[in-house]
């Protein structure tokens, strides 16, 4: 029997990058799979994509930096599916700056995205996880939230602060079968990652500590995330998983 089967998912930032790799290996096992992005064009190319994979893609634009459109986001999944089995916090943001050049807005609106939007919606949906008897939540975090990186002051404290939210999450839930554990990716190639990689020394000498030799690939990170939602994962809890190739051994 495939335990995935009539699982409802919800992946944010789920229309490129290792959002999207998660949702079509989902969708692949039988999960009904709703994305989020800023992209309305993007998410329905996206969705026509997952859903080839399996099960049908739904799509609802959202700006997580906007507490408003958070909030809208909730209403319509709960109006239309009642409940998530799973909710992937994967959406991000990042401004390369020096401390010294660190703007207000750029930390608000960095702290807003990657850290009290993952709090929202998981605050948003545990009750009718709790009430189901079960839930998977994974929270998408980075290398750079335990280790330190040039000109990712904003970005690190962020991801810091969401591997402290996520074990404090598991914590608590873990009595009511719900299983809250981050992964912690090295860079990984995404439209992202490419843009704050470029070739150039700083990249050289990051390339040089991962001992495999190379960056990830985001169906690389997929397939960690896929496990934890799985009932694989099912004594897993509060964990912070490395996806980096032997950078943090």
């Amino acid at each position: 029997m495939n335990e995935f089967k009539n699982k409802i998912a919800l992946i944010t930032g789920g229309s490129k990058g290792i959002g999207f790799a998660t949702a079509k290996k989902l969708s692949g096992h039988g999960v009904t799979v709703i994305i989020t992005g800023r992209n309305i064009d993007d998410l329905k190319s996206s969705s026509k994509k997952i859903s080839k994979e399996g099960s049908e893609c739904f799509y609802y634009v959202c700006e997580l930096g906007n507490i408003n459109d958070i909030e809208n986001l909730i209403n319509k999944v709960n109006n239309k599916f009642g409940y998530i089995d799973i909710l992937v916090n994967n959406a991000a943001i990042s401004f390369l700056n020096d401390v010294v050049d660190v703007t207000i807005e750029e930390f608000e609106a960095t702290m807003q995205v990657n850290l009290l939007a993952p709090i929202l919606l998981t605050k948003a949906f545990v009750p009718k996880m709790i009430e189901n008897g079960h839930g998977k939540i994974v929270n998408v975090s980075s290398r750079a939230g335990s280790k330190a990186e040039l000109k990712h002051s904003t970005y690190s404290a962020s991801k810091a602060g969401l591997d402290l939210f996520t074990k404090t999450s598991a914590l608590e839930l873990a009595s009511k079968n719900i299983q809250v554990n981050g992964i912690a990716p090295t860079v990984i190639l995404t439209g992202m990652a490419k843009k704050y990689w470029p070739p150039g020394p700083i990249t050289d000498n990051k390339l040089s500590k991962i001992p495999t030799g190379r960056f990830g690939l985001p169906e690389e990170v997929a397939d960690v995330i896929v496990f934890l939602c799985s009932n694989s994962s099912s004594y897993l809890n509060g964990v912070i998983l490395p996806i980096d190739g032997g950078e943090s051994a």
